[in-house]
This record gives structure tokens, sequence and C-alpha cells, in this order.
């Protein structure tokens, strides 16, 4: 029987279109046994292939097409060393400039099956010495006599394949947008040779023994040659992982005893409940064979001062007690289990933040240690989302980039159907279109998910001892760190190759520069990692308690800044312990569809009366007041009232915030219900716990991880506390964070604090603390060049201070581009106070027409006087709009100050005096600086806002009729005229919006 060895799925980037699910449904629907998938020059969905197979009950070929200048073939391995011969050529064939396919197949071709239609190809490979297993191949849109005649002259045996590239007949127009796509061209530029023929689609056996019918030899090659590539089974059975630097004579389970062991010793001064938890985790550790892991994880933290182990790992005894985590898992009660369990046979899951500007560091050194061929990062596989589909779509039918632009804007954040959206979303209304978008929203349904391209995972990397090639091609990524071909998902479940997650997080550099910067300008040393000390402060737990976080880690979104006003009063008077409790259990409430929860955690918080739904889940949730919040409460609810091994409950967890099938998720639950009716759980507290579970559906967090997170935050707010000024310039150095920089700019000033725009002769290139105060750093200057900006400071600290104008241009050479803007940008004011930021320009002017002279003479006074008395002073609205041209927003200044005499007009409320107005109808002036849209149960939109005004930030919530009404009045960034009613839930106020306007605009 024929059977496809020549087939392409969407992982074929830009050139494949059918899902490998799809292929292998369609192969099982017509008859098919066996199944190969030759991707282009990559093993780019190979796990996912084989799981698919499984599912489908089909036997995988797993092979690759390589496409170089030098030729083209299928190769397809029917042993291990095949596949190994495999990987190998396909990283040479990215990694090698001088790659030549005839050469690469000479060195790699043993157990190799070799088809091609490339006669120049075939003639060379006999003279490097190989005779067997060639084959050409007889295919759509060649020239089948051709072919015959080579296979006589040359005794090469004939293989039909039909070079599949799209499932049906009907995907070829598909398949020609997405080569467009691909290619960056319109449909009618496509070059026809770039272009599979129409036929390459996936027919049945008989289809193909019928076109075929006068090859009989060739058909019998190609179950041949099916037959014997799918003997070969593709499995890795073993973990890949290295193995750590060791004392000569010692191994790592003796090595992890003795550092853990003495660690416990110096930290908890031989508590029995601490040896006795060691004990427990490291007979584990060593039985499983990860002790190296742990080792190896040590040895990596140890590359930086700053790190944050995180996620479950947090949860380890071990990963404390030799510096990986820093949170103690036995005081803060957190379940091992969740990381590591008797019969878990994956790695366990350590990720490790770096600060952001270190972690490239790190990984370079990760591949000096090991070397290149046995290190390679992570892919991700870019998927087309639902704006990229629409607006590649769009181009490809030439609508106008203004028109595509308004459509795409509002589409981030959907979850529905596109064409719902467009049919049903107020945005939309009313508004006058293209007939041709119907038709691209409805092909764009078929787009979305789709690989385009490779990039890198957030941190992830694999070390292979034995070299990484062995088990899975590499190429290089842009930014030239080598990548394998697969993500995190196909690496671990299927290839076994053990991911260690080297993550960047902004914050542990802001901690890091406040940190420095206070011992080395005042002489006071604090380690980060001392949360008990900051929690047991006073003014830190001040700013806990009066909702005051902005800008600390973790604890200053929207949401998490109004549900720390609706229970920090309570935590006026708690201990250290209560207070990171607390934060732990909010930082892990806040998720998507967990309000209800969220509401009844804050009513039993403030004392409303409950009762546990079992007297056996006291023991597991009374910090929660009964309410399951972290992903260990599924683990530990199921073990205890259905009696799930730990095996079983873990399951359950992955079901709820995996990718698993829904199918495999009410199966469990089922088991579930059950097992608590064997174990004497009544009907009505199994079906409440069940939904309970149900929650954490696609997102929950796990404890360990939250906690992990929180002493960062504790670690921000403590700074914030008593070194506000360099907190603040610290976190006003780094982008990220939940607000803008405008926001932190506001947030300074609410603290007291004066923000100083950068001065030639007083700004870093970062953001600094300046006599208590913040000034602006040169990063923050736009269209300047960042080497530009470091040869100023560099010059400045080697040579002194610029004591003119004119001594600037002599000692640092400068663009012209980057002259203008540092003039537009203020940075000369107070070097040259005297002289208008226009007669800067004038001055620079004259001497770029002087040819740049490196000696000033009488001219330069001459000019400069003119310049003072003849070059007006930009007026005020000018130089707020050269400030605005400079950072992106005004700095000076706040954005309502421009309204000042509008809104001094209105009877209006401050954002500072809303508490006083709950129940009543308000106006306001805000500025809009955030937002969340979500979606309800009945695909209609609402939006939660941030405004600010000149007194502080205020929420509002838009609500289906006011979004309807005004969604398209906060797409574009503008002071708005607000009106709503105030609500206050548990002390915390927010405005529920009836009206809207532009501020000048009359209601």
């Amino acid at each position: 029987m024929f059977t496809h060895l020549s087939v392409r799925s969407f992982y074929s980037m830009g050139v494949g279109t059918a899902a490998l699910e799809k292929l292998c449904r369609q192969a099982r629907a017509l008859g098919f046994t066996a199944l190969a998938l030759t991707e282009v020059n990559g093993l780019y969905g190979v796990g996912w292939f084989l799981k698919a197979c499984e599912q489908f009950e089909l036997t995988p070929i797993v092979g690759a097409e390589v496409r170089h200048k030098t030729g083209r073939a299928l190769l397809l391995p029917y042993s291990r060393a095949g596949y190994s011969n495999l990987c190998h050529l396909l990283s040479a064939r990215h990694l090698n400039p001088a790659f030549t396919l005839a050469e690469a197949l000479a060195l790699r071709h043993e157990d190799l099956i070799i088809i091609t239609d490339g006669f120049s190809l075939l003639e060379q490979l006999p003279a490097r010495g190989l005779a067997q297993n060639i084959y050409i191949e007889l295919r759509p849109g060649r020239n089948r006599s051709t072919a015959l005649a080579f296979s006589r002259t040359h005794g090469l045996p004939l293989v039909v394949t039909n070079d599949v590239h799209f499932l049906t007949r009907e995907d070829y127009a598909l398949h020609v947008k997405v080569r467009a796509m691909a290619l960056k061209k319109t449909l009618s530029t496509v070059p026809p040779e770039a272009l599979a023929h129409p036929e390459t689609w996936f027919k049945s056996a008989a289809q193909m023994e019928e076109e075929f019918s006068a090859y009989p030899a060739a058909l019998a090659n190609t179950a041949r040659i099916a037959e014997q590539c799918a003997q070969f089974q593709l499995k890795f059975e073993r973990l890949i992982f290295p193995t750590a630097k060791l004392p000569s004579g010692k191994t790592s389970a003796e090595v992890l005893r003795e550092l853990t062991m003495q660690a416990a010793q110096e930290k908890f001064f031989g508590s029995p409940v601490v040896f006795a938890r060691l004990e427990k985790e490291l007979d584990l550790v060593i039985r499983k064979g990860f002790a190296d892991t742990f080792l190896v994880m040590r040895e990596i933290v140890r590359k930086a001062e700053y790190t944050c182990g995180r996620g479950s790992a947090a949860a380890s005894l071990i990963s404390y007690l030799l510096g990986i985590t820093a949170v103690d898992p036995i005081s803060c009660d957190l379940y091992f289990g969740r990381f590591l369990n008797e019969a878990r046979t994956d790695p366990p899951d350590i990720d490790m933040d770096f600060g952001q500007d270190e972690r490239r560091r790190i990984i370079d050194e990760i591949f000096a240690d090991y070397g290149e061929s046995k290190v390679a990062m992570v892919a991700n596989h870019n998927c087309m989302g639902m704006r990229q589909a629409i607006r590649r779509l769009a181009e490809l039918e030439g609508l106008p980039q203004a028109e595509i632009k308004q459509v795409t804007r509002y589409f981030s954040g959907w979850g529905g159907s596109i064409a719902a959206f467009y049919k049903t979303h107020p945005m939309f209304r009313g508004v006058k279109l293209s007939d041709k978008w119907p038709e691209i929203l409805k092909q764009a349904e078929q787009l979305v998910g789709m690989p385009t391209h490779l990039s890198l995972h957030p941190g992830g990397i694999v070390i292979a001892p034995e070299g990484i090639d062995h088990y899975i091609p590499r190429q290089r990524s842009k930014n030239g760190i080598i990548a394998i071909h697969t993500e995190k998902d196909q690496t671990e479940d299927v290839l076994r190759l053990v991911k260690v997650d080297i993550l960047g997080n902004t914050s542990l550099c802001v901690i890091r520069d406040a940190l420095t910067a206070l011992k080395t300008k005042y002489g006071i040393a604090l380690d980060y990692r001392d949360w008990q000390r900051f929690a047991s402060d006073a003014k830190t737990c001040e700013l806990i308690v009066q909702a005051k976080t902005m800008a600390c880690f973790h604890i200053e979104s929207a949401s998490f800044l109004q549900l720390l006003e609706k229970v920090g009063p309570a935590l006026k008077h708690a201990g250290p312990q209560r207070i990171f409790e607390v934060l732990v259990i909010l930082s892990s409430i806040i998720r998507p569809a967990s309000n209800k929860s969220m509401q009844e955690f804050l009513r039993r918080f403030h004392g409303g009366a409950f009762e546990y739904l079992h007297p056996k889940l006291e023991g597991i949730l009374a910090e929660t007041y009964g309410i399951m919040v972290y992903q260990e409460h599924v683990n530990l609810v199921a073990m205890e009232l259905a009696g799930f091994t730990e095996v079983e409950a873990d399951a359950l967890r992955k079901a709820l915030t995996g990718k698993k099938s829904e199918q495999r998720l009410r199966a469990l639950i089922r088991k579930y219900i059950e097992g608590c009716r064997k174990n004497g759980v009544t009907e009505n507290v199994a079906h409440a716990t069940a939904q309970q579970i149900l929650q954490f559906v696609h997102y929950s967090f796990l404890k360990a991880h939250s906690a992990s997170y929180v002493i960062l935050a504790l670690t921000c707010v403590y700074l914030k506390a008593h070194y506000p000024a360099i907190f603040m310039a610290a976190r006003l150095s780094y982008h990220g964070g939940f607000w803008g920089f405008r926001a932190y700019v506001s947030e300074c000033e609410r603290l007291g604090l004066k923000v100083l725009l950068p001065e030639i002769n007083a700004s870093a290139v970062k953001c600094t603390e300046e006599n208590g105060n913040v000034r602006i750093g040169l990063m923050w200057i736009r269209g300047v060049h960042t080497e530009t900006k470091e040869h100023i400071v560099a010059e400045r600290e080697a040579h002194g201070r610029f004591r003119s104008f004119q001594d600037f241009l002599l000692r640092v050479e400068i663009k012209d581009a980057d002259m203008e803007r540092l003039i537009l940008a203020g940075v000369f004011d107070q070097l040259e106070p005297e002289l208008s930021q226009a007669a800067l320009h004038y001055l620079y002017a004259y001497w770029v027409g002087m040819g740049k002279p490196k000696e000033f003479g009488e001219w330069y006074e001459v000019q400069k006087e003119k310049a003072r008395k003849c070059c007006k002073p930009y007026t005020p609205r000018e130089r707020m709009q050269h400030e605005i041209a400079a950072f992106g927003t005004l700095i000076s200044q706040h954005h309502l100050e421009e309204y000042r005499e509008t809104i001094v007009k209105l009877k209006r409320v401050r954002a500072i005096d809303l508490h006083a107005h709950v129940g009543k109808y308000v106006q306001l002036v805000g500025w809009p600086i955030a937002s969340k849209e979500v979606t309800t149960k009945r695909d209609e939109a609402m939006q939660f806002w941030a405004f600010e005004d000149e007194t502080g930030l205020f929420l509002a919530t838009l609500f289906l009729r006011a979004y309807d009404k005004f969604c398209r009045l906060l797409a574009q960034l503008r002071p708005l005229l607000i009106a709503g009613k105030v609500e206050e839930n548990y002390g915390a106020v927010s405005v529920n919006i009836v009206r809207m306007s532009k501020l000048s605009e009359e209601w």
C-alpha cells in the first residue's frame, strides 16, 4: 500500500498550511497506517508529530526535506544513528556558511534514505562514495520521462511521493497566501517557482496508485521504504542533563548531601524538623538521579549576586539551602510534592530570574562552560496572532495602511471569533470600511495559530553532554544565540532534554541599582532577601496598609492596589509573617475568573462567618479562610478528600493549568467526585469542592512562586519607604513595570520628589538620585544614539565637567541629529543659561557650516552675542512641544497643566477626594494611563481603566452600555471629562462611568 513519504505541515513555516492533528486525522480517515513528516530544513514539529501519530494510531516516519542552493533532498532515517546524522546535517545546513548538500551527505549519510529529483546532486553523490539508499523522486509538476531515463542510465531506483504541502486541493489558495507573506510579496508577484504544485495535496493511497500506475516498481519502492523506516521508532527514554563539576573522588549525591547538611546546620542550628524534611528530599532527589540538576543550578546561580529562584522549586528545602531560592519552605508551609514526588518522571523545574541586563552574560558563560556544540537555547514558535493575520491578508489585498491600522488596533485581547468581533464590537459600529473586509476576516481565522518563525524562549537552555545534534538540530537566532528547533513542551515532554530557565527580571536590576547606589553614596548595605526585616518595618507596613505600592514589583498593578485598599487597614497591627502571608495570598488570588472567590475571601477576611466545606479542609485552607487559592491546594484537597495519590493529584492540577483536553479534565473531575464518595464525603461537598477546583482552569499561581516574588516586592516597598529618591531613580532607569514612564514621574511628585530634566553636567545615562530628588538620565531622550549618550558621560567622568557649550563641541564628537535632539531636550539650559535653545541651534549650525573647526577664534564670541540678541527664546508652548518630542511625554509638568484654564471652570472632584463622595454621581478630569479589556460570558466587551489627575490615580469601569458608547473615545490618548457614580467595596473606591467626552467638549 502506498504511504506518503514527503509531507509538510505548517511547521514548514511559510510553506506548509496544515496542522499536524488535521494531517494525522486525515491520514487515519483515508486508511493509512503510517505517515512521514518531512519539514523543510528542520524538525520543528517532531515532538507533536509523534504525539499526534500516537493519538491517531499511526506509525510515525520522521524525516526532513533539505533545501539549499546546492541541492534538494528528502532524508529519511531508519535507525537512531540515521536520526543523529539527520540532525547533524540539518544543523550544518543552518550553521555552516560553506555548506553544500553533496559534501554534507558524504559525511552524514549512514542509515539515511536519500530521495531527490535533483540530477546534479544525483551525479555528485557516487563520486563522494555514496551508492546505497539513493532514489529518484517522482512527484507532481516534474518531468517523469526525464526521471525514468536518468534512472535507467544511472541504475538508480524510482520512488513516488506527492510532495504534500497542504491538506486539500482547495487549500492551494491558502498556500499561495502563506508563501506571499513569507516572501513579502503581493499575490501577483509571487514567483511561480516559489510555489508548490497545485496537486501537492494529501491524496488517498488509491488516488496515488492510480495516478502512478505506470510506475509499479516506483510504488513498490515507496512501500518498501515506508516499511523500512517505520521499523525505527524515535524514542527518548532517559533524561538528558549534564553532570556537575565535582571534587575528585566524590559523587554528585555525596556533594549535594554535604552542602545541604552544612547549610542546614548554619541556618537552622540542628532543628529536627528541618533535618527530617531534608533527609526526605535528599532521599527522593538522589534516587531519582536529580542530584546533578541541583548542583548545576547552584553553579549557574553563583554567576550573579542578585537572583530569584521561583516556581515550584521554591518549595524545596534543598533549593533554599543551596541559595537557589530565598523562601524558607518550612516556615512558609510550602508543599514539596508539587515540585517533585515519588512517581514523577519528568525533571524538577527550576526557574531562575537574573537581572534583565545580566541575562545575556549568564547565557554566554553557560555556553563557554560546556561548549557551543553541547548548549543551545530552546526555541519559541511564533504563531500568527489575530491582528497579524488580519493585517497580512489586508496588505495582500492592497488595502491602505491607515484603514488596516484602524481595524487591527481594536482586536487586542479578544478571545472570540474574528468575524463575531467585527460584526458585534461597538468599535466598528457605524464605521465605513472596504467591502473586502468580511472575506479577509473569514480567511484570517485559518491563519491564526499558524507558526511563522522561530524566536528564543524567554530563558530556556538545554545542555547535552553528547552534543545537542544527537537529539535535535540547531540554528542561529537573529541575535546570534544558537537555538534548537523545538519549543519547551516538545523539548521536555518528548525529547527529554532538561530545560534550565535563565530568565530576565527588570525588578532585580532596579533592586540591584538602588542597593548599589545606597551603599556607594551612603555606606548602607542591605540584604535584598531579608524579608523579615522589611515586613517588620513600620514605614514599609504603612505603604502596604495605605496601598501605596506603585513601582513595587509584583504588587503594583491597578487591580492589586485596589485589593490592597480593601485589606490594608486590617494589616495595620499584623506581624511580619502575617503581612507576608497576605501578600502571597493576594498576589495569587488575582487571576482571571477568580472574582467570585476574591469577593468571598474579602468577606471572610473582614470577619464574615464561614464553615469549612469539610473538616479535613481546615488543615489545608485555614490560612486562606477555607478558599482554594493556590495550585497546591488542588493537589492537597484531591489527596485529602478523594484519596488521590500524589501522581493522580498532580495529573488533575496539570489538566487544569496546562493544555490537556477538556475530555481529560472531565474524566479526572468524575474520578475526583467518585473518590470523594468512596471516602464518605457527601455529594454536595464533593461537587462544591469540584467547582472550586474548576475555577483554576487555564490559570493559577503556585504559592511557592508567589512567595518568591513577594520577597522582591517587600524589598521594593522598603526601599521606596526609606530611600524614595534612590528607589524611584532606579525604577525610572528601566522600561517595564505595570505603569508607564509618566505614571512613575507622577508617583515621584506624590512622594514629594522633584523630577529634574536631563542636564549635560549632571545626568548619567540612567536616572539618578540628586540631593534627595530624581535626575532623569540621558537614556530617556528619544532619537539620540546610545553610543552618544555613553560617550558624553564617559568624557565628563574622564576629563571633568563641560565648562561651556563651546567646550562641549570641542570634546564630544556628535552626529547632527543627536545634537539637535539634545538641545531640544534642554540638556544645555544650565550650561548656557543666557542662551536660548534657538540660539544654541544657531551656534551649532554656524560651527557645522565652518567645517567643525577644533579651534575657536573671535568669531565664536561674535556669533554667540549675535545669537543671544537675535534668537528669540521658544515660547512656553513650543518648549512643551519640544519636551514631548524629546521624551514622549511631559516631565516638567503634568499633562493636565496645559488644560488648567478649562479645568478650573469645571465643578469637578479630584482623585484624592473621591472617598468623600461614595454613592454620589461626580464629574472628574482624567488622563488615561492603563486599561484592561475583558470579555463577558456572553462575548460582550467591557473595560477597566486607570486614570490620573494632578492629585492621584482613580480606577473606573465601563460596563457594557458605557463601553458601547465611549470605547472609541478612549482609543486615543487625551484628557477626558468623566461622569460616573463613586462606588465603594471594603474601603476601595472606583467610578462606574456613565458618560465621557473630550475635555474641550460641552455636555
